[in-house]
């Protein structure tokens, strides 16, 4: 898909959710963020981590989520084969849709952009109904609102009326160690 370069010349505010059940959990999300600014995708804002049941196929490990907020100049087809190769350089396996994985990352919003494409759909087409990117997403942006909607994220989350992800704590955080 060919991109318009007008795009290039512009920094994007984007949000992406990142998930995690296989293996060093916060390894993997810490990988990924470094990658990120390798490749000149900028963090600004990260939420907590949330800890929840797996989506879609619940046979599996609970995931670790979180959302970051980026600035980024890459148009969204670039953007999107960038997070492949974070995803792919941070251990990602392939596996079956929706099944267990190293680290996954999502376009959730990209600016005001509304894209339907077989490669690509922003706003993401089920984030409204995902507990586990509308909790994390209340971190960095409960005003922020969806373009398609016209709700913010706080509205979407009220909407949604449930809330099953545990508060994992911070990135940085160790884990808890006993005495």
């Amino acid at each position: 898909m060919e991109e318009n370069k007008e795009t290039n010349s512009h920094i994007h505010a984007v949000y992406l959710a990142l998930g995690t059940n296989v293996g060093d959990r916060k390894s993997h999300l810490l990988c990924a963020l470094k990658t990120l600014e390798k490749k000149g995708v900028r963090v600004v804002l990260r939420s907590n981590l949330y800890a929840s049941k797996a989506y879609g196929y619940a046979e599996q490990d609970d995931f670790y989520n979180m959302v970051v907020g980026v600035l980024t100049d890459l148009p969204p087809f670039s953007l999107l084969k960038t997070l492949k190769e974070v995803e792919r350089e941070c251990g990602r396996s392939p596996t079956f849709h929706w099944g267990p994985r190293e680290i996954d990352i999502d376009i959730i919003l990209y600016g005001n952009l509304v894209l339907s494409d077989v490669d690509l759909t922003v706003p993401h087409p089920d984030f409204r109904n995902r507990d586990f990117v509308l909790r994390p997403l209340m971190d960095v942006g409960q005003m922020i609102v969806d373009p398609i909607t016209g709700r913010t994220i706080e509205d979407l989350y009220r909407l949604l009326g449930k809330d099953t992800c545990v508060n994992a704590g911070s990135l940085d955080t160790a884990e808890e160690v006993s005495e």
